[in-house]
């Protein structure tokens, strides 16, 4: 509801959030372009972000403690689809030795060579810094 003292008093205040409940929130295009529920919870979520890991943290134990207790009937269900589950072992672990080398020695040497190029810029510190800080913590 509007504010009483500025209806009484007819504050520029009083007129303007009256304008806006009158003209803005039944114009289409506005009601058309308003953030959806995920849109409007990211947002929330960026400024209470303590509480929201703490749910997600909940919601992800929640989730293994259901698969841990229906992990008998889980597996008799989906046994059926994945017969030969064994044999994917081999491929899984040429595609996770794929993925560590890229992780372990080409992600290091571009980040070596940005921060080269960089180097010579005025600016150099800020833009060395920003690639450098995360490297850090592995050495």
């Amino acid at each position: 509801m509007f504010n009483f003292i500025g209806k009484i008093f007819n504050t520029l205040q009083y007129h303007v959030d009256k304008n806006i409940s009158e003209s803005l929130y039944q114009n289409k295009v506005f009601l058309a372009s308003k953030w959806n529920i995920a849109e409007r919870n990211i947002l929330i979520w960026a400024n209470h972000y303590v509480i929201y890991t703490l749910c997600l943290f909940v919601l992800a134990s929640g989730i293994s403690y259901n698969l841990f207790l229906w992990k008998a009937c889980i597996v008799d269900f989906f046994g059926g689809y994945f017969p030969h589950w064994k044999e994917l072992t081999k491929w899984q672990d040429t595609f996770l030795a794929v993925q560590l080398t890229i992780t372990a020695v080409v992600y290091p040497l571009i980040i070596g060579l940005v921060s080269v190029l960089f180097y010579t810029y005025p600016k150099s510190q800020d833009s060395y810094l920003i690639f450098l800080i995360p490297q850090l913590r592995y050495l």
